[in-house]
């Protein structure tokens, strides 16, 4: 029996259409035409027999029904799109390994390091920005790279290093007004940094506060001399190496952070989550098969009390 469904072309410009709220925005999108989207939206209008959308001017606003239909039509894309990659890279996800990092730390502190894994390895690595737990179904992450305050749970994790930071500044700067203050470069997502450095040191320097969304523009704002930032040590290694930073207000305190490489148990049995597990945490100096028997002895001592009471 044939099914009663709409074009693919006109449910893709429905979801376009009501995300960007312009057919403009959409057609630029979809590269089409502002028409042809247009047609499309009448298209599904007519096949659902009622309007989708509030017109008001330029602008399209979801109704009621449209507001439904559009949430229950995204979660069945985001399947689709799944699935479909599952079916790309169907007999290929044996020796490719999708790897979920934080964008930072894979410039400055694993992309060095990898040239290594690429020369004795057999998996072909991919990079990708998705952290989320819901990434290792959706977008199909292997493994992915957390910085958090506590171990993950729900996931085999193993600890790869704790995070040190340290207030930073340019020596231009310092040098002009040694003793003075100087702003204070904040990333409001790691608002905890400077928490935790004024708890150790204080905060002599609060001329102003200027805000940044992400560690690249926070380093080379702190680079420019625009005033003192407290970040990662392993993010600022080499401005403090070649000089474009220094350290003088003092010592790397930790940050109460941890990184770790963390993955669904289930990958314990895949052969290229091991042989990238094994590796990574040889840059460490740490031995994989130890942490394995660790988190399984860790599994068993919770299991063991349980299982104990149930057959009291």
């Amino acid at each position: 029996m044939r099914r009663k469904l709409p074009s693919f072309r006109a449910l893709e410009s429905f979801e376009a259409v009501a995300r960007c709220g312009n057919v403009t925005r959409a057609a630029d999108e979809l590269g089409r035409t502002q028409s042809a989207v247009s047609r499309q939206i009448a298209n599904l209008e007519e096949f659902a027999q009622r309007e989708l959308f509030i017109r008001d001017r330029k602008q399209l606003v979801l109704n009621d029904i449209g507001r439904k239909f559009y949430d229950r039509l995204v979660a069945i894309l985001d399947e689709l799109e799944a699935e479909t990659n599952r079916l790309l890279r169907s007999g290929q996800d044996e020796h490719i390994l999708r790897l979920g990092v934080l964008p930072t730390f894979g410039t400055r502190w694993l992309m060095p390091r990898l040239s290594g894994f690429t020369t004795i390895a057999t998996t072909e690595l991919h990079l990708v920005k998705g952290l989320g737990r819901d990434d290792f179904q959706r977008q199909q992450v292997d493994a992915a790279i957390e910085c958090s305050s506590a171990q993950p749970s729900d996931v085999v994790a193993h600890h790869l290093l704790d995070e040190k930071i340290v207030a930073v500044i340019a020596p231009s700067l310092y040098e002009s007004n040694p003793k003075g203050s100087f702003d204070k470069l904040h990333m409001p997502a790691r608002a905890d940094a400077w928490m935790k450095w004024v708890e150790t040191y204080g905060s002599p320097f609060s001329t102003g506060n200027l805000k940044f969304d992400n560690y690249t523009m926070l380093i080379e704002a702190a680079c420019l001399g625009f005033g003192i930032a407290v970040l990662p040590t392993i993010y600022v290694d080499a401005e403090l190496s070649n000089g474009r930073l220094i350290a003088p207000f003092g010592k790397p305190i930790p940050s109460g952070r941890s990184y770790w490489l963390t993955y669904p148990e289930e990958s314990l049995t895949k052969k290229k989550v091991v042989e990238f597990t094994r590796w990574l945490l040889a840059q460490r100096h740490d031995d994989f098969e130890t942490q394995v028997c660790e988190l399984r002895n860790e599994r068993n001592d919770i299991e063991r009390p349980a299982r104990a009471a149930s057959l009291r």
